[in-house]
């Protein structure tokens, strides 16, 4: 959770939004982005369980609905937010979206999907690639992460310096333990296509055409049917797996037009 430096002024008019990161990184990650944000939200920020040095309840249990319920116990005094995750993160966000629907004003996600594994006709990561991810976590965790950012970036043409940026950006990050980064590794094979389809919040989700993890034709496959009133894709074309930070205006100016008309309302 926020400790307290990126929060406005409390009797401020602006919305909240509630940031949630992605895998094997804390929120730490958002340091670039949250001051462009700060602009029209009151920000908080969200560790996932096991994140950060708060120790985990005993016997918790690594599953979707605990993630979403230790979520929900810190943000629940927080006037109807918009959710707003970064690839885990943003399956992590639509779960609690559908979970407690009636308590947010919206739903944001940044590269991310209702369904990261591959399945028939439905783009994924292969189950051979995600087993062979966890085979590695076990053996050797540092290398398989320099690997996973690796992965993240390897499709630009800077992406040498855009590792040294997000480096520098997670400097002084917590580091979760072996078991954490597994079993938190193991949400993404949650599958909420059908439960996301049918939320009845504005949702907003941005992609990047380049990104070597979620296809931006997803929603091509999921929502042909849907009301378009209720949700809106954005794909950046020069983006990859990380918008907020190398699309950074234009991540920005796209959550501000989804998000001001629904303030008025």
């Amino acid at each position: 959770m926020s400790n307290g430096k990126h929060l406005v002024p409390i009797n401020s008019n602006k919305p909240n939004l509630i940031l949630i990161h992605g895998w094997a990184c804390d929120s730490n990650i958002w340091k670039d982005f949250i001051p462009l944000l700060e602009e029209i939200f009151v920000v908080k920020t969200f560790n996932l369980p096991g994140y950060d040095a708060t120790p985990l309840e005993n016997n918790f249990n690594y599953d979707m609905d605990s993630v979403s319920n230790a979520l929900h116990k810190q943000i629940s005094d927080i006037e109807k937010p918009f959710v707003l995750g970064w690839s885990l993160g943003g399956l992590v966000a639509m779960h609690y979206a559908c979970k407690y629907q009636n308590q947010i004003s919206g739903l944001i996600t940044l590269a991310s999907t209702p369904c990261f594994m591959k399945k028939a006709n439905w783009p994924g990561i292969p189950v051979a690639d995600f087993e062979k991810l966890q085979n590695n976590l076990l053996t050797d965790v540092k290398k398989t992460i320099k690997k996973f950012l690796l992965w993240q970036v390897h499709q630009h043409k800077n992406y040498q310096h855009l590792l040294q940026h997000i480096h520098q950006l997670s400097d002084g990050a917590f580091i979760p333990s072996t078991k954490t980064l597994l079993d938190s590794l193991l949400l993404l094979e949650n599958d909420i296509r059908d439960a996301v389809q049918k939320l009845p919040c504005k949702q907003l989700h941005i992609l990047g055409e380049i990104d070597p993890i979620v296809c931006n034709g997803w929603d091509k496959k999921l929502f042909t049917n849907l009301d378009k009133s209720k949700i809106t894709f954005k794909t950046l074309p020069t983006a990859g797996h990380l918008p907020f930070i190398t699309n950074a205006t234009q991540t920005f100016e796209a959550i501000k037009e989804f998000v001001e008309p629904l303030c008025k309302q």
